[in-house]
C-alpha cells in the first residue's frame, strides 16, 4: 500500500511539474511573440526615420542649391553696381 502512495504521490508531482512546465513554455512563447512583434516595429520606426532624414538631406540640398544661386545673383548684382558708378564717376569728355 505504501508503494501504490509513493507512485500517486510520484503521479501527482509529475502533473504539476508538467504543468508549471507548459505554462512556463506558454509565457515564454507569448514573450517570445511580444519581442518579435516590438522588433517589427522597431524596424519600421527606423525605416520611418531613414526615410525622414533622406527627406530632410534632400530639403537640405535644394535649399542650398537656392542659398548658392540667389547669392550668384547678388554678386552679379554688386559687380554690375560697381560697373554702373565706375562709369558715374568718369569724368565726361566734350
Amino acid at each position: 500500500m505504501a508503494e501504490v502512495s509513493h507512485w500517486v504521490e510520484r503521479t501527482h508531482t509529475l502533473e504539476q511539474q508538467s504543468q508549471a512546465l507548459e505554462a512556463t513554455m506558454a509565457r515564454l512563447q507569448a514573450e517570445m511573440q511580444e519581442r518579435e512583434r516590438v522588433e517589427a516595429a522597431l524596424r519600421r520606426s527606423e525605416a520611418q526615420l531613414q526615410r525622414a532624414y533622406e527627406d530632410l538631406e534632400h530639403c537640405v540640398e535644394e535649399r542650398t542649391a537656392a542659398l548658392r544661386e540667389a547669392n550668384d545673383n547678388l554678386v552679379l548684382e554688386i559687380v554690375e553696381h560697381n560697373k554702373r558708378q565706375s562709369l558715374c564717376k568718369q569724368p565726361k569728355i566734350g
